[in-house]
């Protein structure tokens, strides 16, 4: 069984030398690729010392998340692996984390997608994992689901710890790299669901990730009205043009109002002084 791990960094050395470590771990048979988008701690080169046989793909910078996933995904589909595993550098995984990933595909029986849930370093917090939609017709509510011993078919996967085979890049393709930083994890999932592949939630937990802080981002009530709107429409934000590419190209017309209210919510929030 030949597996790649893909994921993507900027400027977290510490975290993307640990989660290297915490992979190689996992399994002997275990292929990394990394697309370093232009460091400056010198990422690439303490992983060339630590780690020479990791696949470490470099960018001139300006790729963010969806676009440095790509290169990633572009450069292991090369080869013919039989799964793909997809990572955040910040979590810290769990020795089991790919066993517990692998049985929970075995599980399912079928071509499917396996997302893997963590929990917050300091409490038994689900942060981030495999959701589902609260109401069918409502697009922007959605719920984790908290691991239960048994898999669990989710609509959206969050790409921390996200197990795909080879069918699935087959059928569905690399991951979009037209968004301008996240969103195309969940994009993916709905392309997933249009082609009739599902996606579950693993039986277990596997590893520590806390939740992003709140600190100068656009949900940070401590910052002023305007800055708070700049940081709205940034990149790492609710960026115009990605938010639209992914409404528009997954719900059509049906996803026009739910994008203008999710814009209206947030800036009704700020204007109110509170968190998003």
């Amino acid at each position: 069984m030949k597996i790649a791990a893909v994921l993507t960094c900027f400027n977290r050395k510490s975290k993307t030398l640990n989660c290297i470590k915490k992979l190689n771990q996992q399994y002997q048979n275990i292929d990394i690729y990394v697309c370093d988008d232009a460091s400056t701690d010198f990422t690439s080169e303490a992983i060339e010392k630590e780690y020479p046989k990791v696949r470490i793909i470099k960018s001139n910078g300006g790729l963010f998340w969806s676009k440095g996933m790509y290169q990633g995904m572009k450069s292991a589909i090369l080869e013919d692996y039989d799964f793909y595993l997809m990572v955040n550098d910040d979590v810290d995984f769990y020795d089991n984390m790919l066993k517990t990933m692998i049985n929970s595909y075995m599980l399912a029986n079928h071509s499917c997608g396996i997302v893997g849930s963590t929990k917050s370093a300091n409490s038994d917090k689900l942060t981030y994992g495999g959701s589902i939609l609260q109401e069918k017709w409502n697009i922007n509510k959605k719920t984790l689901l908290n691991p239960n011993r048994n898999i669990q078919q989710c609509d959206f996967a969050n790409w921390n710890c996200f197990l795909i085979d080879r069918s699935t890049i087959e059928t569905v393709g690399l991951i979009d790299n037209k968004y301008e930083h996240g969103t195309g994890d969940f994009d993916y999932s709905c392309r997933m669901n249009k082609k009739g592949i599902p996606i579950y939630v693993a039986t277990d937990y596997i590893g520590t990730c806390d939740r992003n802080t709140l600190v100068n981002t656009f949900s940070d009530n401590n910052l002023s009205r305007r800055k708070r709107i700049s940081l709205l429409v940034s990149k790492k934000g609710l960026p115009i043009k990605s938010s639209f590419r992914f409404y528009w190209k997954n719900y059509k017309l049906i996803g026009i109002p739910f994008w203008v209210w999710m814009y209206l919510r947030v800036l009704m929030l700020i204007s109110l002084g509170k968190n998003c």
